[in-house]
């Protein structure tokens, strides 16, 4: 299968994740990787955290392409600008830096269409991630060559555990997330309306997440959530995660603390137990 592997956005903790990404994605299939980034490693605009690097190294193209072997990178200088915010759940975040995304997006989504005309390439799927993205398992794109070819896939994380089909309650739809190449020409042909559906909003419920997976539904596109979920199949690995911790699948941990738990107090239980079959309290 011939994947191309389109990152944009800030480099941040890409040391840290381009192993992984390696092992899960890059090493199954017959992988071309692509990159627009900008030449800080961290961004400098308000975000709904507080979890950035302090020490903004500069970024060249000679660290992507080491890192990748990419066959194309571009990496640009961010002049930030003040254009507002989008307020969601009563957090705000700025507009350009939401701009900036999608404007990383295009470029990279461009440069793999130069290179593919360029070289008369066909691609079996387009996958777009963040360099940040630390893979706990393997993506298994077979699942998806021959089912639903007209659809666009996201990985994201459930807010609400108790409704699970309703996209305004996903979040990180916009991080990790693929489709055949037809589909992502469709979404990038109609990228303004993309765009003008996320940064036309003053106020957000759900936050630009969902106004990015409203938009590609809009434009006649079936959205589906994988099961490759955030904090289960992979986690956004921010700054302040401790090495020891994001090296951990998170139900590894759980399963620890679950045992630590039952192990302390399983003498208690039954110590509780044999008071209630003698009467006691």
């Amino acid at each position: 299968m011939k994947v191309a592997i389109q990152m944009f956005g800030h480099m941040r903790t890409y040391l840290q994740c381009c192993e992984t990404l390696r092992k899960n994605l890059l090493e199954t299939y017959d992988c071309d990787v692509f990159v627009h980034t900008w030449d800080e490693i961290e961004h400098k605009t308000q975000t709904w955290h507080n979890d950035k690097m302090s020490d903004i190294q500069k970024i060249t193209e000679k660290d992507v392409e080491d890192a990748y072997l990419c066959k194309a990178v571009k990496v640009e200088h961010q002049y930030v600008q003040e254009k507002g915010y989008i307020e969601a759940n009563g957090l705000k975040i700025s507009k350009f830096g939401i701009e900036s995304m999608l404007y990383s997006m295009n470029e990279v989504n461009s440069l793999r269409k130069e290179y593919q005309q360029r070289n008369n390439i066909h691609y079996d799927f387009i996958v777009f991630i963040r360099p940040d993205i630390f893979l706990y398992d393997k993506l298994d794109l077979n699942k998806y060559a021959n089912e639903l070819k007209n659809g666009f896939f996201t990985a994201g994380n459930y807010k609400n555990d108790a409704i699970l089909n309703d996209f305004r309650n996903i979040g990180a739809s916009d991080i990790l997330f693929f489709a055949q190449p037809t589909v992502m020409d469709k979404i990038f042909e109609n990228f303004n309306l993309v765009k003008s559906q996320i940064l036309e909003k003053e106020t957000s419920l759900y936050g630009p997440e969902y106004s990015f997976v409203y938009a590609i539904q809009q434009i006649g596109i079936n959205v589906y959530l994988l099961n490759y979920l955030h904090g289960i199949n992979w986690k956004i690995c921010r700054k302040s995660t401790p090495e020891k911790i994001i090296k951990k699948k998170p139900e590894k941990i759980k399963l620890i603390k679950n045992f630590i738990k039952s192990y302390f107090l399983f003498p208690w239980y039954i110590y509780k137990t044999y008071k209630i079959v003698k009467g006691g309290k």
